[in-house]
């Protein structure tokens, strides 16, 4: 049987039967040209193909160019060694056998360094085997939000296109994910853009992750909220100078500032710049600030009450207020679990709890000794002007103990809390006498003329100013301040009579 003229083409290359000149120029340089612009090519045309499809093709391809490779190298060596048997010039034989050396040489350390670990990974990817794994999808009770956490692997976009599809009531994408893979956040991306969706981030949302976001409507995130940008990487290659411009060029049709994609392009994966909330609110990036529990994906972590009493006994702080004061686990769960049962929001689940916790602080502070009301008093101040920076609706919430400060306070300043907390709960209680009315009330003068009449009217009833927030804020936060300002033994005074026992 006769083989066909491109098989003997193929046959007589390797053994180096072919010219030199055909062997170099046609069956090395140009077919290496040939390959840049196949791969070009491909990758123009699979720009828009979901990440399965494109490591396929990829994957072949690039197997294909390392056997032509190989295939080229061997031949043009073996014909050069006949080159001058030939009648050719041993000097352009010997020449083309160092160019081609050294070319095999740089091929295998790109092989190892670069092509391997990309044909690895596009192997992995194609049969299903991602080291990053799919993005995980809770929809909350009330159909209204979609939870996405976890890495964005692939098959992530069909995922949650699926779970979309029969949820038309989901309005706002809650995000809480390292990023992933970016053709599929590019995609997934493209969808909520689609549904006209918003985006919200408690945790973070870093890499990848940040594809989602910015394709939100409205996109929230709290104070604490850890949002990253960095270059993009895939393995085996440092440089991804396509994907780079792919990925400035969205973040520029978002609405992001030159300054800031600069910055974007000089932080080299694996290192993550994470942006302060000015950054992220001057450049557009967030439309608004939240004060967390917006949504309702407590849902998706707890199904039970006892659940619910779980979580709180693994937290130290409840944990010995509860050994403190017998029953305090036992309210707390009955008050998230009512209102877990009536569908609300996890701000309002919280918040619940957070009441029975914050009963516990006049028990706390009518037992305290003067070096522990010293130390409430400075935390107190530092929480009201923290509150306050955020806006008169953070400050009220947070005078009414409704304000979650793991979402909004500085790390430091949560763990003083805490701090503060444990010592006085596992302190021995002071013998400590009443402070008299009218002892008080002569403290009391230096401060009611330092803040006015107008600011202690707030501060002496202010439930009636219950709607003016940063009235309440101010006069609350002048009130401490001029307490804080106070000789040591006036302001022991006021300490103990402004937190004693009112039984």
């Amino acid at each position: 049987m006769k083989r066909p003229p491109i098989f003997d083409y193929f046959v007589r290359h390797w053994r180096g039967e072919l010219s030199l000149p055909i062997s170099y120029w046609i069956n090395g340089s140009l077919l290496g040209i040939g390959f840049l612009l196949l791969f070009h090519l491909i990758g123009e045309v699979t720009s828009q193909w979901e990440l399965r499809p494109t490591a396929i093709t990829m994957l072949g391809l690039m197997t294909a160019f390392v056997l032509v490779t190989i295939w080229s190298t061997v031949g043009i060596l073996r014909s050069a060694s006949r080159h001058a048997e030939r009648g050719g010039s041993a000097a352009w034989a010997v020449t083309a056998q160092v160019v081609t050396c050294l070319s095999a040489i740089s091929f295998v350390a790109r092989l190892g360094t670069e092509i391997g670990p990309q044909m690895r990974e596009f192997a992995a990817i194609a049969f299903n085997y991602d080291s990053l794994e799919r993005v995980n999808a809770t929809l909350s009770p009330d159909g209204k939000s979609l939870a996405l956490q976890g890495t964005i692997g692939t098959g992530s976009y069909e995922y949650v296109q699926q779970i979309l599809s029969s949820a038309p009531d989901v309005r706002t994408i809650v995000l809480d994910s390292q990023g992933g893979r970016l053709r599929e956040a590019e995609h997934l991306a493209a969808l909520v853009r689609e549904r006209g969706l918003d985006t919200y981030v408690e945790g973070q949302c870093v890499s990848a992750c940040t594809y989602l976001f910015l394709a939100g409507g409205d996109r929230a995130a709290t104070p604490n909220a850890r949002i990253g940008f960095h270059s993009p990487s895939f393995a085996g290659n440092s440089d991804h100078q396509a994907s780079l411009t792919r990925m400035l060029t969205y973040y520029r049709t978002a609405g992001i500032s030159e300054p800031f994609l600069e910055r974007v392009r000089n932080t080299k994966s694996p290192q993550m710049w994470h942006p302060s909330r000015a950054e992220l609110i001057d450049n557009g990036v967030l439309t608004r600030v939240s004060l967390g529990g917006e949504t309702t994906t407590l849902a998706s972590k707890i199904r039970s009450r006892s659940e619910f009493e779980l979580a709180y006994r693994s937290i130290p702080m409840i944990r010995a207020m509860d050994k403190r004061f017998p029953g305090t686990i036992e309210q707390a769960s009955d008050a998230a679990w009512t209102q877990y049962q009536s569908g609300a929001s996890d701000a309002d689940i919280n918040a619940a709890a957070r009441r029975i916790v914050a009963d516990i602080y006049p028990k706390l502070l009518a037992t305290s000794d003067d070096a522990g009301l010293e130390s409430f008093l400075n935390l107190l101040l530092r929480q009201l002007s923290a509150a306050q920076e955020l806006g008169p609706t953070a400050c009220g919430l947070f005078l009414e103990s409704k304000l979650d400060g793991t979402k909004v306070f500085a790390p430091e300043l949560i763990q003083e809390e805490l701090d503060w907390g444990l010592a006085q709960l596992e302190a021995s209680p002071p013998a400590r006498a009443a402070v008299a009315g009218a002892l008080f009330d002569q403290a009391l003068k230096p401060v009611a003329v330092a803040i006015g009449p107008s600011m202690l009217e707030v501060v002496a009833a202010p439930d009636k100013f219950a709607n003016e927030p940063e009235r309440r804020c101010n006069s609350t936060l002048a009130f401490y301040q001029a307490v804080a300002e106070q000789p040591p033994s006036e302001r022991a005074i006021l300490l103990r009579g402004l937190f004693q026992s009112r039984d």
